[in-house]
């Protein structure tokens, strides 16, 4: 039996729309220098007025228990920390966040505190989901995500 809890069952999803069909290209080119690995690519063709509804239908069509999620212009510019992606891999699991920000640590202290090393968003705090690359729990992103929005 696979264990579903394994780092290695969480893949790495890129989001393109037709919309843009120039931003694939060089993100895969840019990827490939700084990223590397394998990458599952989903182009929608919802219209941007629904975006959001091309991405609940990806989600539900699948299931990925974890998943990291990148858009078409995540454009890397320099190499990522494997080792500390790991690291982030393994702190979603341990303590069943719903989403952990490859981004850092740009948030507002009235709306979150540190659990150790890691920071947590306050119960009931405002803008407590930021469509950023991220390792998300699938569930929890379809939880919230709603029909009918477009990509900003």
């Amino acid at each position: 039996m696979e264990d579903t809890k394994s780092t290695k069952n969480i893949k790495t999803y890129v989001l393109a729309t037709k919309a843009y069909p120039d931003l694939l290209p060089n993100f895969i080119k840019r990827f490939s220098k700084f990223w590397g690995g394998p990458l599952r690519i989903y182009v929608s063709d919802t219209p941007l007025e629904d975006w959001s509804g091309g991405v609940i239908d990806m989600l539900e069509a699948m299931d990925d228990e974890y998943l990291i999620i990148l858009h078409d212009d995540f454009y890397l510019t320099e190499k990522v920390d494997l080792e500390l992606l790991e690291e982030l891999k393994r702190a979603i699991i341990k303590y069943d966040a719903d989403r952990v920000s490859l981004l850092g640590n740009h948030s507002v202290p009235r709306t979150t505190s540190f659990r150790g090393e890691y920071v947590k968003h306050k119960p009931k705090s405002e803008y407590q989901f930021s469509f950023e690359a991220s390792i998300y729990k699938r569930k929890w992103v379809l939880e919230y995500l709603v029909k009918g929005r477009d990509p900003w």
